[in-house]
């Protein structure tokens, strides 16, 4: 699957998924019970890679109502500093 290049770090994230195939972020760990590599709710669509937990916690978090996914996105989005720059140290 195709993906941009890591950016550097604390520049915008770009979606190039590396941060999330390499290790799993406290979500994972947490909410998903997962050590796994690449992360389990680890989404590729539209040429980039995608949280999935951010993207539709419904799916990930077994709650039957998609309607919770505009409140826990916020609130996990917050929770690992979605939108705040890449924050992966890993080489390009």
């Amino acid at each position: 699957m195709s993906a941009p290049l890591k950016p550097p770090y604390g520049d915008p994230c770009n979606g190039c998924g590396r941060c999330c195939q390499e290790m799993a972020c406290a979500l994972s760990r947490d909410l998903l019970k997962s050590l796994k590599t690449p992360c389990i709710a680890l989404e590729h669509a539209e040429g980039r890679y995608w949280c999935g937990l951010i993207r539709e916690p419904h799916k990930y978090l077994g709650i039957s109502h998609p309607w919770a996914n505009t409140i826990l996105a916020a609130k996990l989005s917050e929770m690992v500093a979605i939108g705040k720059g890449c924050d992966s140290t890993l080489p390009a």
